[in-house]
Formats: C-alpha cells, structure tokens, sequence
C-alpha cells in the first residue's frame, strides 16, 4: 500500500511540471513575439533614417552640377505609400498656378507649403519632402523645382524613382521616363 500512496505522488508531480512547463513556453512565446515585433520596427526606423541621408546626400551632390541629370532610386519602409517634393518658390494658393491641383488633394502638404511663402517668395521651411502618411522627422533638400510646383511620386514596395536634374542653384525634379 505504500508504493500505491507513492504512484498517486507521482503523478501530481508530474501535473505540476506539466503546468509549469506551459506556463512558461507561453511566456517564452509571448516575449518571443513581442521581441520581433520591436525588431522589425527598429529595422524600419533605421531603414527609413538610411533613406533620408541618402535623399539630402544625393539632392546636395546633383544641384550644383549644372546640366546633369539622374534617375535615382529609393528604397523606405514599406508602410510609406506616397512621396511628394515642393517647390517652396511657387505660390500654392495661386487659382491660375496648376500647383493649386496639389492643394486640393494634398491639403496638409499645401498649408505647409502655404506657411513658407510670402509676397511673392520664398520665406523658409523645414521640409520641402512629405510622405504619405507623415514621416516621423522632417526632411528638407537643396532648393527643388517641378513642373507644377510639386511632384508626387507613388511608392511601391518600398521604392521608387525620380529623376533629378542640377541646375546650379536648384535641382529640377520628375517623373523618369523609361
């Protein structure tokens, strides 16, 4: 009878390491994913900053090289489905000026681009590149100039092209034509 008292023991023992045992795989798995969740935004984060410094580089490089002409391309995370440059020179609120396009479907672009002009020029700004949806820090490059006074480009997967044009005090931005 004394080993019968020892089986039943046992086998509580083994119900204890049992839910133990499942308690922490399901904290282990719970920590897991939270861990790769917090990854892949860092690897976003560090992704996105890597496109902003080659944005500024390539735009600093090309607008004083008068008479040369690239077709660059970006990649950012994957979450950005739109980019536009503004041409901060060009009124935006002018009906006879086609940039008034932008502002009806762009309108937080268009105040931003409203808040740096004045009388005919250009004030200041801190960002004359917008993304869609807004990026977490502003982006400005050299002086840009477009067609219609902006240019927006859609991202697709991730990456797009531009083509970039030095005009020796300002870089002229559109689409590439393949």
């Amino acid at each position: 009878m004394v080993l019968f008292s020892q089986k039943k023991g046992l086998v509580v023992g083994q119900v204890f390491v049992f839910i133990i045992a499942v308690v922490v795989f399901g904290l282990v798995l719970l920590f897991g994913y939270k861990m790769v969740g917090w990854f892949i935004d860092k690897g976003d984060d560090v992704q996105f900053y890597q496109f902003k410094t080659d944005l500024e580089t390539a735009f600093q490089r090309i607008y004083t090289e008068y008479g040369s002409a690239r077709i660059l391309t970006f990649h950012l995370p994957t979450k950005y489905k739109e980019i536009c440059f503004i041409d901060l020179n060009k009124n935006p609120l002018d009906s006879q000026d086609p940039a008034s396009d932008y502002c009806q479907t762009h309108p937080l672009g268009c105040d931003l681009w409203s808040d740096t002009y004045l009388n005919g020029k250009y004030l200041s700004g801190e960002e004359n590149v917008l993304l869609n949806p807004i990026a977490p820090v502003k982006i400005k490059v050299s002086s840009i100039a477009a067609d219609k006074g902006n240019l927006c480009i859609d991202i697709t997967g991730g990456t797009f092209d531009v083509f970039v044009e030095g005009k020796g005090d300002h870089a002229f931005v559109s689409k590439p034509v393949r």
